[in-house]
C-alpha cells in the first residue's frame, strides 16, 4: 500500500491470483482518497503523496457497457453515466464535465479485474478506450492522472505496456502474515479473550499440519478457515473441500438462527443442488457476451421455478 500512496510510479499493475485481495487493495486506496478530500478520519497510517479524486472502474461493468451500448463507447461517457447515477442525477453529467475534472484536479483512475473480461474481442475494443482516453488526457490537457490496474497472472499478456506501467505480483503470505492477519480478525470480530485465544491457537495448529498449511496462503483462504474454525468445525486440507466446508459452515448458521426458513431446515441438498444450478448458469454468461454475468429477476425467478418443478434448467448465455 505504502507504494501505491507514495507514488513510486504513476503507473502500476496489481498481478495477483484469487483471494490475495487485489480488489480490496484498490477499494482501500480509492476509501483513503476519498476520506482525506473530505477531511474525514481514516486510519493515520495511510498518508497518500498527493490527494486525488478515486475513480474506480470494474472492468467487467465497463465491457458490459460497451457491448450494450456500441454508439456511445467512450470511458468519460461511461464515467459520466456512472457519476450521474451515483449523484442521482442521471443524465445531468456530461462528458465535457467529466473531461473538466480530469483537466483541473489530480484523479486516480482504478481499473480492477482484467482478467475478468475474457472475450478476446471484447477485452481488445475496452483497452482500447481506455488508452483513448489516457492519451487524451496526456497530450490535450494537463491533467494529472495516476493509473491502477488489477488483474489474476492467469492469461495475462502484458496488456498494460510494461515501459509506462510497473508491474507489481502479489506474494503469497508467510505465516507470519497468517498470524497477524487472523489477530486483527479476531480483533475486528470482537470475540470475547476465550473465543480469540480458542480460535488462534486452532489456526496455530494447522499452521503446523503439513495438509492444511498449504490452504492459508490467501487472506480468502485465511478467513474461511477461519470462520470454520469459530464454528467449531475442523478445516480440511483439500482446497476443494475447503469451500465445501464454508457452504456448510455458513448454511448451518442460517438453519440454526430463530425463526429460520423452513425450507433452510429441512432441503439442504435442494438448496445445494439450486446453488449449483445457478452457479453454473452465471459462470457460462461470463464467457459469453454478458461479461457482467449476471442474472436478472425474472431470470431467476424462472430458473428456480424450472428448478423446483424439475425441468431441465440452462440459462440463455445471452
Amino acid at each position: 500500500m505504502e507504494c501505491l500512496l507514495q507514488e513510486l510510479h504513476p503507473n502500476i499493475v496489481i498481478i495477483g491470483g484469487p483471494g490475495q485481495g487485489k480488489s480490496t487493495c484498490a477499494q482501500q486506496l480509492a476509501q483513503i482518497h476519498r476520506a482525506k478530500l473530505i477531511k474525514e478520519d481514516y486510519d493515520d497510517r495511510f498518508q497518500p503523496k498527493i490527494v486525488r479524486i478515486p475513480f474506480q472502474i470494474v472492468l467487467k461493468d465497463f465491457a458490459q457497457w460497451l457491448a450494450d451500448e456500441p454508439e456511445i463507447d467512450a470511458l468519460d461517457s461511461y464515467l459520466a453515466e456512472k457519476v450521474g447515477k451515483l449523484a442521482k442525477h442521471p443524465g445531468d453529467i456530461r462528458p465535457q464535465d467529466i473531461q473538466e475534472i480530469f483537466s483541473k484536479r489530480d484523479c486516480l483512475l482504478l481499473l480492477d479485474g482484467l482478467d475478468e473480461v475474457v472475450e478476446p474481442k471484447l477485452k481488445k475494443q475496452m483497452l482500447k478506450k481506455i488508452e483513448d482516453f489516457l492519451a487524451e488526457r496526456e497530450f490535450s490537457t494537463k491533467s494529472n492522472v495516476a493509473v491502477v490496474a488489477t488483474s489474476r497472472p492467469n492469461g495475462y499478456d502484458n496488456y498494460f505496456d510494461p515501459e509506462q506501467f510497473i508491474h507489481l505480483e502479489l506474494e503469497f503470505l508467510s505465516q507470519e502474515k497468517v498470524t497477524e492477519y487472523a489477530q486483527k480478525w479476531v480483533e475486528a470480530k470482537r470475540l470475547t479473550d476465550e473465543e480469540s485465544s480458542k480460535t488462534l491457537n486452532i489456526l496455530q495448529d494447522c499452521q503446523d499440519d503439513n495438509h492444511i498449511q498449504g490452504l492459508l496462503t490467501t487472506p480468502l483462504q485465511v478467513t474461511i478457515i477461519l470462520i470454520i474454525i469459530k464454528s467449531g468445525r475442523r478445516p480440511p486440507s483439500q482446497r476443494e473441500d475447503l469451500f465445501n466446508e464454508y457452504w456448510l459452515t455458513i448454511f448451518r448458521r442460517e438453519e440454526s438462527k430463530d425463526g429460520g426458513k423452513a425450507i433452510i431446515k429441512s432441503n439442504e441438498s435442494f438448496l445445494l443442488s439450486l446453488h449449483s444450478v445457478l452457479g453454473y448458469s452465471i459462470h457460462r454468461r461470463a464467457i459469453k457476451k454478458n461479461i457482467k454475468s449476471l442474472l436478472s429477476e425474472s431470470e431467476f425467478k424462472d430458473l428456480v421455478t424450472n428448478f423446483i418443478n424439475g425441468k431441465k434448467v440452462i440459462a440463455p448465455p445471452q
